[in-house]
């Protein structure tokens, strides 16, 4: 039998098993859109892929949720060309959707003569020291002669803007106040009209009640040609948030953090105006 060892017999491939052990990757059969928004409005970014067990949604590269086929946010203008993707997950592997563009529209309210105040749905007690804030943008204007504004809805705390020959310039009654983090210097400053928003924070020196918020208006009812975005308050007891937004129905505004919500004096839709 020697002739065994010298010759062996050939030997066929061996097989383990019935078929291939590799498992399918997640597949993208819905990819994530851009999209775009109102400011404080909700967006939602959806997807599916096959083959996936989990999601993981990123927003500019920060994980933002997981495990979910949809993310939701609500909007601010910081969101405003956000990037958003998702990576699916499955036993074979990840893999990472197309990006979506988040663009988000800002929109400011032009008061005029008609609709000349916010008024909230229940007044707001303040004490002293708290703030109140509200973002403005001015524009030029040819009005000239005294003017009046109640930018704050109480005869304690006002702030009236004079229009003389001096030009535009701030006059303050209960509060202090600062315009673009700098502090104004009552009847010294001058209002910039070059179209940029602006937070007017109002810290109050006396308290009272607040039940609206007013705009720019000279004392024969003309605008001043003030747009106003929100309405902030900073309080001990609690802060609160007024967004006005152009995507609310009607004159009635989204809520803050409680039930206070704002509307528009005898509203009008075409007084919104991005910015």
């Amino acid at each position: 039998m020697a002739w065994l060892a010298d010759n062996p017999p050939e030997v066929g491939p061996l097989f383990f098993g019935g078929g291939s052990n590799i498992l399918p990757i997640p597949v993208f059969t819905l990819q994530p859109q851009s999209q775009t928004v109102d400011e404080y409005a909700m967006a939602t970014f959806t997807a599916a892929a096959d083959n996936a067990t989990s999601y993981q949604w990123s927003k500019n590269a920060a994980g933002v949720g997981t495990d979910s086929a949809s993310y939701s946010l609500t909007t601010t203008t910081a969101d405003n060309g956000a990037v958003v993707n998702v990576t699916a997950t499955g036993d074979g592997g990840s893999t990472v959707s197309n990006n979506a563009t988040l663009s988000v529209t800002s929109y400011a309210y032009q008061l005029d003569s008609l609709t000349s105040k916010f008024v909230l749905s229940s007044p707001i007690t303040v004490a002293i020291g708290d703030k109140i804030t509200v973002n403005v943008i001015c524009s030029p204007n040819t009005i000239t002669g005294s003017s009046y504004s109640r930018f704050i809805g109480s005869e304690d705390f006002t702030i009236t803007v004079d229009t003389g020959v001096d030009g535009n310039k701030f006059r303050l009654l209960g509060c202090t106040a600062k315009l673009g983090g700098v502090s104004i210097a009552s009847d010294v400053t001058p209002i910039p009209t070059d179209l940029v928003a602006r937070d007017l924070e109002v810290t109050l020196t006396k308290s009272g009640t607040i039940a609206a918020i007013a705009g720019l208006k000279d004392t024969s009812g003309r605008s001043i040609n003030a747009k106003m975005r929100y309405l902030s308050f900073t309080r001990a007891a609690g802060n609160r948030f007024i967004p006005l937004n152009k995507v609310s129905q009607g004159g009635a505004q989204l809520p803050t953090v409680g039930t206070i919500s704002a509307s528009i004096l005898n509203y009008n839709p075409a007084g919104w105006m991005s910015v």
